[in-house]
């Protein structure tokens, strides 16, 4: 479900059936797949007979249709018009900067837009926190190596593997010199890696954080990284690239499930929580997904609406 309406829309008066007819239309939509009756009336929290005259008027519109055979309900074919429609006019990065101007008030820290552009991870927008933080960061900016930042390791962890692996074969070393740093080194490479992070969390509980990157050199070391990253759909850095500057970054994908850009959350180091239920870190996860369901993205939890 979209995120509560503004104060100034929750006082507009409205058509109050058209808003409770909305919630079948919006339950389908969370629901992905065909649905019976009393199960949509159900998920729209109103009995059958209720929800029946609503989906009749709404199978006339073409916003929903029902099975001749199975009797379920699904969006109709103006559902999806309307949607296509919805999704031709959305731009994603006027959507994505509105949302970093309201996690930077909210939050009080520096928070970065940054696409995928011809030489890597660019910078786009930064919305300046009320904590002030000393970064060489503009618009404009490209964010390499890779592993560097925080951006980067999110850009390396759910791009197209054609376009990221060969830049992360230039950033990490091969084991034996056998060029592709796996081979027939690979149960040695995937065992050093476990190592390196077991030693990050380690530190990382005793309250001492270097940045898991620091010391990477291998093939096997980077993908274990990366697959921390997409496990946790967040990437943290610790003093890396700018040091006494930790960050929090996050995907933010399109409606085709593809990458559009990533939200970055900076701030000092001393002031910064980089655990990965830390409330900047939870706050950055739904801030990505809002941004994400106002362009259309799939959910990867399985629904519809954003996180929050």
């Amino acid at each position: 479900m979209p995120n509560s309406p503004s104060p100034r829309a929750s006082e507009q008066r409205g058509i109050q059936s058209i808003e409770v007819g909305g919630a079948l239309l919006q339950a389908l939509a969370d629901h992905g797949s065909p649905m019976m009756l009393k199960d949509l009336a159900a998920a729209a929290n109103m009995p059958a007979a209720k929800a029946h005259p609503y989906l009749v008027s709404f199978v006339k519109l073409g916003l929903a249709e029902q099975d001749a055979r199975t009797g379920r309900y699904r969006l109709g074919p103006f559902a999806l018009q309307l949607g296509l429609s919805a999704l031709r006019g959305l731009d994603p990065v006027r959507i994505a900067t509105q949302q970093a101007a309201l996690l930077a008030d909210e939050s009080q820290l520096s928070i970065a837009v940054a696409v995928w552009g011809n030489f890597g991870p660019t910078v786009i927008h930064i919305e300046e926190g009320q904590r002030p933080i000393h970064v060489n960061m503009r618009p404009g900016t490209v964010l390499m190596p890779l592993l560097l930042s925080a951006t980067g390791r999110v850009f390396a962890a759910f791009m197209p593997g054609r376009t990221i692996e060969p830049l992360l074969r230039r950033e990490t070393q091969p084991v034996h010199g056998n060029g592709n740093g796996d081979g027939d080194a690979s149960a040695h490479t995937a065992a050093s890696a476990r190592p390196t992070l077991a030693a990050f969390a380690h530190a990382a509980a005793a309250g001492h954080t270097p940045d898991p990157a620091r010391g990477m050199r291998t093939w096997a070391q980077a993908q274990a990284l990366l697959e921390e990253i997409r496990t946790q759909r967040l990437a943290r850095a610790m003093g890396s690239p700018i040091p006494g500057v930790n960050a929090f970054s996050a995907p933010v994908h399109d409606a085709s499930g593809q990458l559009a850009l990533t939200i970055t959350a900076m701030g000092a180091a001393d002031d910064f929580d980089t655990a990965w239920d830390s409330p900047i870190a939870q706050r950055l996860r739904a801030c990505a997904r809002e941004i994400e369901y106002r362009l259309g993205a799939p959910d990867p939890a399985g629904g519809a609406g954003p996180s929050t």
